[in-house]
């Protein structure tokens, strides 16, 4: 085949790909933002319905039941999103059926002893983790959550991987959160107390638990034909999926060692600041993890088939629409954060630098950061284990020479620098390691739009007021977008415009 020739097949294989990344982001976006609007709602009855000690004590609950969920999963559901992409690829349907029940069976036992522990020993275990007088008979009402969440979390990886995140979604977000919500309400009225929020959890569970498997019966038939034999890969299966796992520990519990740290040093009040200007963070992680959750299984795919051109296509497009998207919900936390942090009270208005540091941190850590799911999902989740030893180290170590120096602001500038910089430390890894990056004429032009866009919002702000420069910066910003499409974009916005009105 030409050259030429070559390179027009990969482009539409590229397209192709970036169309079901870009549909199944939306959904996954819409989603989640679905849940992030439910969640407050939930919050607000549950912590007026059962006051702040049995809020706690439900909290608590739910972080150590959900932990253990994790530690029953072990990361298996992340070997499940990359190896449901890799057989799918190759048409190993034994193998990929070894894997689906491996990951169940290995949920199943794990996290159902964990939940035999919680029903035999809960007297030493809520005295050991709870310490309140209604914790034992609470846990042994709650634990069969921990079976319950370990199940339906593989379920989902497994929907993700075979890229229906319609079906994650609907099962997750939606029918999951109506189903608490709901059965909350009716439990409160029925006078259940801590147990009406305990028991809408559980009813949660159970909800997303059959959905899923109903939709994965939809999506795989063949998991339940006793015809179709299967064969389990359970040390490929183990070694990546304990890797994840490792790695995930390292950056979700050192990032949470600011606040701890910050106490150390640091009055209740600074720690409140800060805690306020961190909770704005998840909003901007949305547009990555919607990207990312169907990122995952298209380089998988990719990948196993050496399907380098296109992977590389789908590797630049997502990391500059994760950047652009994100970008309109920056803008407002750099130039507003004093009027941002009022809607919590006048006093976090002295949090607004912590703001600016962190969403900063938050949003090209992110973006930048996308390359870690090339790693992942590319066999080498060992690299990402590393990079997880290195955070651990440098976020120690910073948070405890910054910190007592300059509180607040010394944390976030640890965790502005050393989101970044690990972001760039993958890049680096997976260009020596693939030879591939992000870097093309049309992420430089989404660079200059931004900074466009900020310098224009900027200069409005000096000459009127913050949110007179937040207007203009999204102005130019929209206005200046076009320069940062390319030219599978605009093939994607025809395509949908044409869906849209057939």
């Amino acid at each position: 085949m030409p050259k030429e020739e070559r390179r027009g097949v990969s482009q539409s294989e590229a397209a192709s790909y970036l169309r079901r990344i870009a549909q199944n982001a939306a959904i996954t976006a819409g989603g989640t933002l679905f849940g992030q609007v439910l969640g407050p709602v939930i919050g607000v009855v549950t912590t007026r319905a059962l006051g702040a000690e049995l809020y706690g004590l439900y909290t608590l609950l739910v972080q150590w039941g959900g932990f253990a969920a994790e530690l029953a999963k072990a990361g298996f559901g992340a070997a499940l999103v990359r190896f449901v992409g890799v057989y799918r690829a190759r048409g190993q349907t034994q193998q990929l059926k070894g894997a689906i029940w491996a990951g169940l069976r290995w949920a199943g036992l794990v996290g159902g002893g964990f939940t035999l522990v919680a029903l035999v020993a809960s007297e030493p275990v809520s005295q050991l983790l709870l310490r309140h007088p209604e914790a034992a008979a609470a846990l042994r009402f709650y634990g069969p959550a921990i079976v319950l969440t370990a199940l339906y979390g593989i379920v989902l990886a497994v929907l993700t991987g075979f890229q229906q995140q319609r079906f994650v979604q609907l099962s997750n977000a939606v029918v999951g959160g109506i189903v608490k919500l709901v059965s909350l309400l009716l439990l409160l009225w029925a006078g259940a107390g801590l147990y009406a929020a305990l028991g809408s959890s559980l009813l949660q569970d159970v909800a997303i638990l059959l959905l899923g498997l109903v939709f994965l019966r939809r999506v795989f038939p063949e998991l339940w034909k006793p015809a179709v034999q299967m064969q389990t890969e359970w040390r490929a299966l183990l070694s990546y999926g304990l890797t994840i796992f490792a790695t995930s520990l390292f950056y979700r519990y050192t990032f949470q060692l600011d606040v701890l740290v910050l106490g150390m040093f640091r009055s209740a009040a600074e720690v409140g600041l800060y805690a306020v200007a961190l909770r704005l963070q998840p909003l901007l992680t949305l547009p990555t993890y919607a990207l990312g959750e169907t990122f995952n299984p298209v380089v998988a795919e990719l990948f196993s088939r050496e399907e380098r051109g296109a992977l590389q296509a789908v590797y630049r497009s997502t990391v500059r629409w994760s950047l652009l998207l994100t970008f309109p919900l920056v803008l407002p936390l750099l130039m507003v954060p004093e009027a941002v942090l009022r809607l919590f009270g006048a006093e976090f208005a002295a949090a607004a630098p912590v703001l600016r540091w962190v969403s900063v941190g938050t949003w090209l850590g992110a973006a930048l950061g996308i390359a870690g799911y090339v790693l992942n999902m590319a066999g080498k989740p060992q690299v990402n284990l590393l990079n997880g030893i290195l955070t651990a180290v440098l976020n120690l170590g910073l948070f405890f020479w910054l910190i007592p120096h300059f509180g607040m602001l010394g944390a976030a500038w640890t965790y502005a620098g050393v989101n970044v910089g690990i972001a760039l430390l993958r890049m680096g890894q997976v260009w020596w390691l693939f030879r591939l990056h992000p870097w093309d004429a049309t992420l430089g032009k989404a660079f200059l739009v931004v900074a466009a866009a900020l310098s224009g919002g900027v200069l409005s702000a000096s000459l009127s007021s913050g949110w007179g420069g937040t207007l203009v910066g999204l102005g130019i910003f929209g206005v200046l977008l076009p320069v940062a499409v390319s030219r599978d974009d605009r093939e994607l916005w025809v395509q949908w415009r044409k869906r849209r009105e057939s």
